[in-house]
């Protein structure tokens, strides 16, 4: 199996909890986002502009880390918080946000230039449609919101 999905299977059915757990073992830093329910967020915003993709922390990203005590100690206090994952730069992971409604289907393929030997890729489906794709790195990659390679 791919890099990081042998330490992962198994887990597909678990808790939120014990997904930010394992993510943590696999040297991902993590940090509690806020949910959704309803319709609406958790940080009971009328008109939040990021349902459930927003940090419970004060800090942020800036929380993130690969602590476990730490990790279970936010999932007990926020039980349905979602896992946000640290990434690019230090902190490994690199997503590309494949988004339809900017021109992201338009562009060529995505293909990592270098990868961790035996990286494998993980994928999730984007809010908008698209697809979120990434791969282990330990290059620095800026934040190109907005623009294609």
């Amino acid at each position: 199996m791919p890099w990081g999905v042998t330490r992962l299977h198994g887990i597909l059915d678990a808790s939120p909890a014990r997904h930010a757990t394992a993510l943590t073992a696999v040297g991902w830093a993590v940090l509690p986002l806020h949910s959704a329910g309803d319709g609406r967020c958790t940080c009971q915003a009328e008109h939040c502009r990021s349902v459930g993709k927003h940090p419970r922390t004060r800090h942020g990203v800036a929380d993130a880390t690969v602590d476990p005590d730490v990790v279970a100690a936010w999932w007990r206090r926020w039980p349905d918080a979602n896992i946000g994952v640290a990434t690019g730069g230090d902190a490994g992971p690199v997503v590309v946000d494949i988004d339809p409604r900017n021109g992201g289907e338009d562009g060529p393929p995505f293909v990592p230039a270098r990868s961790p030997p035996g990286a494998g890729d993980a994928g999730n489906a984007g809010d908008s449609g698209g697809d979120d794709t990434g791969a282990g790195s330990n290059e620095p990659v800026a934040h190109s919101r907005g623009k294609r390679p």
